[in-house]
């Protein structure tokens, strides 16, 4: 006698329990990360109808919140598509404020300093929200990988900033979709690199080519800099892939404590060992910081979930194309630096480039969201089934089998 464990082909049940997943989660790296459902690694062994009994995880508060949402995202109307262009507005001014605190603080210091900033934001949202902070044994080692991936791209972004003006800064930034959609093709199953998003993607890189060219021969600018700012949008690009696929078993909440941390504890110590310039604390430095801490890594950031949270991603992301633009006028306005030809040009270039690349998962967000599906089934203890799977025949849910013979 033995007991075999059956592998279900019920599409409704969620047969595979290598890891606390979703069957919504499958949707979730080709929308965005902050789509990610969360689910508990417990025990699974619960049947969502009938048919064969696979072991299947039992889905938290937020996932289910998260699948059930995915379901009745809607298109943006005329005020959240006018609260995603403010949105991106700010993120557009992200890289002014880390500009304007450069010129009272090294880059390693502003780093650490905008570090506190935000985890205050993020404790303080984290437990209005009463999600846990404490991470498990099997949490660390991503945890430990998405923390090296942050901190080294902060690093490669504020140093570069340091040596190349704002307005470069923002529109090589621009391009971290792109390299997450490189990333993803190879370590994400099912998002992969179609012909448009290629190229998409030439036709971005070919903006930034054309940035580089501008530094050549303009002061204001530098191809150090520059270099080190597509750097940091490439880890950017994989960071976000690789979170997509951590976010399968971390809570969000976690992720952005331990990067948190980590940042604090790594820049404060470069900042003391590496960095000898003085720093002022001035109104311009307090600015900076409170932008990059509180507008942007608290109300950006829980803004922004909160769009997707309600309403279609793909037009989220359209909007958010804007983000460059908003960004080379607010360089100009708030740092008078120079506006030329090349410039509009390569921002065209990206602005263009990134939406041809985005195009087909737009495609794809508006076919299914044309075609009408049912809020997600919800089993005896709380196991969410497949958006939009066939409904399950009119049966009991059925115990485990008995052992077979062996023959």
């Amino acid at each position: 006698m033995r007991r075999t464990r059956e592998r279900s082909r019920d599409t409704n049940v969620i047969d595979d329990c290598d890891g606390p997943r979703l069957a919504s989660a499958q949707w979730a790296p080709e929308r965005t990360l902050l789509a990610s459902p969360v689910v508990d690694s417990a025990p699974c062994s619960v049947p969502l109808g009938g048919g064969p009994v696979a072991e299947t995880p039992v889905a938290s508060d937020e996932g289910r919140e998260a699948a059930t949402t995915a379901a009745e995202a809607q298109p943006l109307t005329p005020a959240a598509s006018g609260f995603a262009v403010l949105l991106a507005a700010l993120w557009g001014g992200n890289a002014v404020a880390i500009k304007a605190g450069l010129d009272d603080a090294p880059p390693l210091r502003l780093a650490w300093m905008r570090f506190v900033a935000g985890g205050i934001v993020t404790v303080a949202w984290a437990l209005s929200t009463k999600q846990s902070l404490r991470p498990t044994r099997q949490e660390l080692r991503p945890l430990g990988w998405l923390a090296l991936l942050f901190t080294t791209q902060i690093a490669f972004m504020n140093v570069g900033q340091d040596h190349t003006t704002a307005s470069h800064a923002v529109v090589i930034n621009t391009t971290f979709p792109l390299w997450t959609g490189v990333f993803a093709h190879f370590f994400v199953p099912g998002d992969r690199l179609t012909p448009l998003r290629t190229a998409g993607t030439l036709v971005a890189y070919a903006g930034v080519v054309a940035i580089f060219a501008q530094s050549l021969g303009n002061a204001e600018g530098s191809l150090t800099g520059d270099a080190l700012m597509l750097g940091s949008a490439s880890l950017l690009g994989a960071r976000q892939a690789y979170t997509s696929l951590a976010a399968q078993r971390v809570a969000l909440p976690k992720m952005l404590l331990t990067q948190t941390v980590v940042g604090i504890a790594v820049f404060l110590t470069a900042g003391l060992l590496l960095e000898r310039e003085p720093w002022v604390f001035t109104e311009r430095l307090a600015l900076s910081i409170l932008y990059q801490g509180v507008v942007i890594a608290g109300f950006g950031f829980i803004g922004n979930m909160w769009l997707l949270k309600h309403y279609q991603p793909s037009g989220v992301t359209a909007l958010s194309l804007t983000t460059p633009v908003w960004g080379v006028l607010l360089s100009n306005l708030v740092l008078d630096e120079p506006l030329g030809s090349t410039l509009f040009a390569g921002l065209l270039l990206v602005v263009l480039g990134s939406a041809l690349a985005q195009w087909s998962s737009w495609r794809r967000g508006a076919v299914r969201t044309s075609v009408p599906v049912r809020p997600p089934e919800v089993g005896a203890a709380g196991a969410v089934a497949e958006v939009g799977a066939p409904d399950a025949p009119d049966a009991a849910p059925r115990g485990p089998r008995e052992p077979e013979q062996r023959r």
